[in-house]
């Protein structure tokens, strides 16, 4: 099952009765994205896995985040849930090896793999351009004259005495 946002740009997966995983062919899953968001920008891959025992929630954020990942664990009232967030340009290949780890994962500590969010997001590129416009408008922007202020001037002013 999948839910998107045109205006956000993502994609939300889930797996279902007949897929075990929410990716399954990654060839599918990328052309399937790329109907949502621009698959020819970085986006943010980030995948779910639902634990029942605290414990193995706990050794499995461990391992993925010696692997690499920045794993995050919170809990909800049915579960506890790992978050493997990965920003980075969807290809097939890193698409086929991300799946396999999370999998692995999910196998090893007995999770659930729900959902995958693919979320289109700004690039580096973008905020620099848009920094150097900004530059560049400030320094041919006519700014008026600052005044200095004598001494003498700037002495009343902080002690509140004119003259």
């Amino acid at each position: 099952m999948a839910r998107t946002s045109r205006q956000q740009r993502s994609l939300l997966v889930s797996a279902t009765d007949d897929q075990s995983d929410p990716i399954g062919s990654s060839g599918k899953f990328l052309l399937h994205a790329s109907a949502h968001v621009d698959v020819r920008e970085p986006v943010l891959m980030t995948y779910l896995v639902y634990f029942t025992k605290s414990q193995a929630a706990q050794r499995a954020r461990a391992v993925a985040a010696q692997v690499g990942w920045r794993a995050t664990l919170f809990a909800v009232p049915e579960a506890y849930v790992l978050r493997l967030p990965r920003r980075r340009l969807l290809t097939d290949g890193q698409l086929a090896a991300e799946r396999d780890e999370v999998l692995h994962l999910s196998s090893t500590y007995d999770g659930d793999w729900r959902y995958v969010l693919v979320e289109q997001t700004a690039t580096p590129g973008a905020w620099e351009r848009l920094a150097e416009e900004v530059a560049s408008q400030a320094a041919t922007a006519d700014v008026p004259a600052q005044r200095s202020v004598p001494a003498s001037e700037s002495k009343s002013m902080r002690t509140g005495r004119t003259g």
